[in-house]
């Protein structure tokens, strides 16, 4: 492929995302009432909250999936297994499975984590967020 073509498709791996970002934003701003506001400072504030909840939404959904795909929940899966095979024997694990043969099963099972786009996407998101609270306390101010 040409330099153009792969740009272009890395692009639309960001497209998702991105799109799913402004729409959330965009529904909070009309939960928020966006078109009901009089002023021009209630109307940023509106915009505002929009892109600042939308952002911090993708921002922890971008963190669980990241740190789970790096295996920080795996105990807590452990025990949880452990717990139901006592209770109901032979539908949840192995017996005398340990922690290690646990764990070396799920990284052999290991699923490619989340995009990093939607991270990314929070982040621009906030950021577009609080570059806005400083426009709103310079017009409301």
């Amino acid at each position: 492929m040409s330099g153009k073509a792969e740009l272009g498709m890395k692009g639309m791996k960001w497209l998702p995302a991105f799109a799913a970002g402004l729409i959330l934003a965009f529904v909070i701003m009309a939960v928020r009432g966006i078109f009901s506001v009089e002023t021009l400072s209630d109307r940023l504030l509106c915009v505002c909250d929009g892109f600042s909840v939308s952002g911090l939404i993708f921002l922890c959904i971008g963190a669980m999936a990241w740190i789970s795909g790096e295996g920080a929940f795996d105990m807590l899966g452990y025990a949880v297994r452990k717990g139901l095979h006592h209770i109901i024997p032979g539908k949840f694990g192995e017996d005398g499975e340990t922690f290690y043969d646990y764990k070396t099963k799920k990284q052999e099972q290991k699923k490619p984590s989340l995009p990093r786009s939607i991270l990314i996407t929070g982040a621009v998101d906030f950021a577009i967020g609080l570059l806005l609270i400083a426009v709103w306390y310079y017009v409301a101010g």
